[in-house]
Parts: structure tokens; C-alpha cells; sequence
């Protein structure tokens, strides 16, 4: 995973003109105000703590918020500090808000745009922020330097370990405690009609 500066030419979604933030001990129901106004953005900033006391906290809001047909329309930011290391250098400083991050990440695979995952440094998040988040239509983002840089899926850089150089035929054997090495690679006595690779394969398989 990466993480790129954001673009104007991004996906953008209508963004509410209005938001709420949940303090530490408030359930959802206390970002509806006395007239019954539903705010469009609810923020729910990560609690300090044990990382069971944040996830509990953050999935108690999740279930609250697919089950009440009052939110529908409108988004969930989670609110963490320092949970993921989107900047070289950067220190995941708090594993219990890393915690609550992998939670949301999966509750968002089952509810597509109802959570948008914001990470930022600590210190205030401006309301113009919160909306640019919501508003870029991204899942996860993370406040860096001023800027909000979305998390990105890239090619997974190569293990390093190759096949054995030459043309002979190969196998894989166990060395003196039984590792799988690239170094126990041996040149194999007999033809397989199997490819090298596949042969290694079926060797392991076997063992």
C-alpha cells in the first residue's frame, strides 16, 4: 500500500453542509439535535486507550450507524491519530487506534461509502478538512503536512529470491533442519516432464 497526494480530478461526492463530532462518552443518538436534525457528517475521533477499548468503542458506533435508518445519507469519519505510517518516517505511535483502523477497513468492504477513515497527526482537524475528506469520495486518508494523501493498492516489490541459475533440471530438498532455502536448491538425477518451479512445488507439497 502507498499513499499519493490527492488531485483535483478525484472522484467527489455531495458533501453535507453540516457536521457533528462525538465526545468520549457519547453514543450516536447525541449528534441529533433537540429538533430532531440529523447532521450529514458525523466525526468519531478514535479513543486513547487499550486497543480493546478502542475497537470496542468504534464498533459499537459502526453497528449503531448501519442500523439506524436516520444516518443513511450520510458519513462516518473515524478520527485516529498516528495509526498508520502513510509518510516516510512515519511512526505508528498508537496500536490501539491501528486497531480501530483495521476495523473500519473491513466494515467498509461490507459497507461501501457509509465510512470514510481519516488519520491525521495530533492537534485540531479543521471542519474544511473533514469536508474535503468525505467530499473526495476516498475510504482512507490520511492528514500529512497540510495535504490529504489517499491510500493506494501498488505492485509488491520482488522477495529477492530467484530460481537457481542454469539449465539443468532442479529440485528443492530440505536442509539440516529442514528449512526451505533457495541455498537447498540441488540439481535433480532424473527428467520431469514438469517445469522446475512446479517440480519445487510438488517437492514441498510431498515433504
Amino acid at each position: 500500500m502507498d499513499w499519493r497526494r490527492l488531485t483535483e480530478g478525484g472522484a467527489k461526492v455531495t458533501v453535507p453542509a453540516d457536521l457533528a463530532v462525538l465526545e468520549a462518552e457519547d453514543d450516536l443518538a447525541a449528534a441529533v439535535d433537540e429538533d430532531g436534525h440529523v447532521p450529514g457528517i458525523v466525526v468519531l475521533p478514535c479513543p486513547a486507550g487499550s486497543a480493546e477499548a478502542a475497537v470496542t468503542r468504534t464498533l459499537t458506533v459502526l453497528q449503531d450507524w448501519v442500523t439506524d435508518d436516520r444516518f443513511a445519507a450520510g458519513r462516518l469519519v473515524v478520527l485516529t491519530r498516528d495509526a498508520v505510517a502513510a509518510a516516510p518516517g512515519d511512526p505508528v505511535a498508537d496500536p490501539a487506534a491501528a486497531a480501530a483502523w483495521g476495523l473500519v477497513r473491513t466494515a467498509q468492504t461490507e459497507n461501501p461509502d457509509r465510512f470514510v477513515l481519516l488519520d491525521a497527526p495530533t492537534g485540531s482537524v479543521p471542519a474544511e478538512v473533514l469536508s474535503a475528506a468525505v467530499a473526495s469520495g476516498e475510504p482512507q486518508l490520511a492528514l500529512r503536512d497540510g495535504e490529504l494523501t489517499a491510500a493506494r493498492l501498488v505492485r509488491a516489490a520482488p522477495a529477492g529470491s530467484s530460481r537457481p541459475a542454469g539449465a539443468e533440471g532442479w529440485r528443492l530438498d530440505t536442509g539440516p533442519r529442514a528449512r526451505w532455502r533457495p541455498s537447498n536448491c540441488c540439481r535433480s538425477t532424473r527428467q520431469h516432464r514438469w517445469p522446475p518451479a512446479r517440480y519445487a512445488w510438488a517437492c514441498e507439497r510431498r515433504a
